[in-house]
């Protein structure tokens, strides 16, 4: 059996504070991927996930597909 199920830190090098977004069809459908980049890159961790969801926002208020979410920083 290989090792590919294995967890592997990347606490230095190039990705050293860096900020995994990871998210569904309904995030990447609906919003654009610069706002998404720019908001990940914020300071307050706490309601990224919120704010990135309010991207994926219609005029009307309403989501057309499901949103999930998880940050990793």
């Amino acid at each position: 059996m290989g090792d590919g199920g294995l967890p592997v830190a990347f606490s230095s090098g190039p990705l050293a504070g860096a900020t995994l977004v990871v998210a569904s069809d309904g995030l990447w459908r609906y919003a654009k991927r610069d706002a998404i980049a720019a908001i990940a890159r914020g300071d307050n961790l706490a309601t990224t996930a919120t704010s990135l969801v309010e991207l994926a926002r219609l005029p009307t208020g309403a989501l057309a597909d499901d949103v999930a979410v998880v940050i990793v920083r």
